[in-house]
């Protein structure tokens, strides 16, 4: 005779994006301060829309993961080697190979924000965007401001998650963009892509890991 199993199902105790459970509504299964959170971000979000004008792409114009991979795989060993020359030249100096002094590692920084950052505001490519045949732009399809590069730097930098959590949120991206191009507001397209359409840039809002942001995005015109 087959064994009778009763199975028990509760209720949610608390929310699953603050994981808090003071103003947690079992009933209903609604956070109230989530609830009010995401209601005050909606209308910040409709406060900071201006009204500009954006461009967007065909899918198939936006990189893909693979070129993203493949420009990664390019140039972080460029840098990798950079910094093998710079120990190699300095041991040729001073004769020491050990306890490099802290300098050492703002320039090599340094080198890295020029490579990754400055080059791409002058309208040059890094060797990975020269052989996948891309380049970054603005919102606007236009060359990106020294901001926006110096923040899409340090969002890709100043954190040994930040690379992960960029092929995450790009495998689900519309725009194929980075969480680092959400932030700074660019795409990445390729070299001789040409806009799909004009359209208004609206402030949308995301949540994530219990967090919310505003990032921009241009709305395609039906």
């Amino acid at each position: 005779m087959a064994e009778l199993q009763i199975k028990s199902q509760t209720d949610p105790l608390r929310c699953d994006v603050c994981h808090q459970s003071d103003q947690f509504d079992p009933l209903t299964n609604q956070c109230l301060r989530c609830k009010a959170i995401s209601a005050q971000v909606k209308t910040s979000a409709a406060k900071l829309n201006t009204g500009d004008e954006g461009v967007y792409y065909a899918n198939k114009d936006y990189a893909s993961l693979t070129k993203r991979l493949i420009i990664a795989a390019i140039d972080i060993p460029i840098l990798g080697i950079c910094w093998v020359v710079m120990v190699v030249i300095w041991a040729m100096l001073t004769g020491e190979m050990e306890d490099l002094p802290l300098y050492f590692v703002y320039i090599w920084f340094g080198v890295a924000y020029f490579y990754l950052a400055l080059l791409r505001v002058i309208n040059l490519p890094t060797l990975g965007n020269l052989i996948t045949r891309t380049k970054v732009v603005d919102l606007k399809g236009n060359t990106p401001s020294f901001f926006q590069m110096t923040l899409r730097f340090l969002m890709l930098t100043l954190g040994p998650l930040n690379f992960l959590l960029d092929l995450f949120w790009l495998g689900g991206d519309a725009y194929k963009q980075a969480l680092r191009d959400k932030f700074a507001g660019t795409y990445v397209i390729k070299k001789d892509a040409q806009p799909l359409g004009r359209g208004v840039q609206q402030v949308v809002p995301y949540q994530f890991f219990g967090f919310s942001f505003l990032f921009r995005e241009v709305k395609h015109k039906k």
